[in-house]
């Protein structure tokens, strides 16, 4: 395969129908490469992203119960669920920046 430099020299010699129709060819398929790669990457981004939506809304109603709680063991019980939810949401954030880095 020929690199970018190639085909622009080519271009200047005697085949240069040929040499433009094979840089069009390579630059649309990379451009299509990059499109299904961003267009992933978005994906998996809004997916996580939505999963800590989630997450979240459990621990507001989670923190919620165990503020209005009375009960001595309901209440360690709904601080565990607390901590639990805290570090799920930890590692969606992460998945979810791990795959917006990539996209840059």
């Amino acid at each position: 395969m020929k690199t970018y430099d190639d085909l622009i020299n080519s271009i200047n010699d005697n085949d240069q129908d040929e040499d433009i129709d094979q840089l069009i060819e390579n630059t649309l398929d990379e451009g299509f490469l990059r499109l299904g790669l961003i267009t992933s990457f978005i994906g998996k981004t809004k997916q996580y992203g939505n999963r800590v939506d989630s997450e979240v809304r459990n621990l507001n109603s989670d923190i919620s119960s165990w503020v209005n709680n009375k009960n001595e063991d309901l209440d360690k019980k709904k601080l565990g669920e607390v901590f639990k939810t805290l570090g799920v949401v930890m590692f969606y954030q992460r998945k979810m920046m791990m795959y917006r880095s990539q996209k840059h």
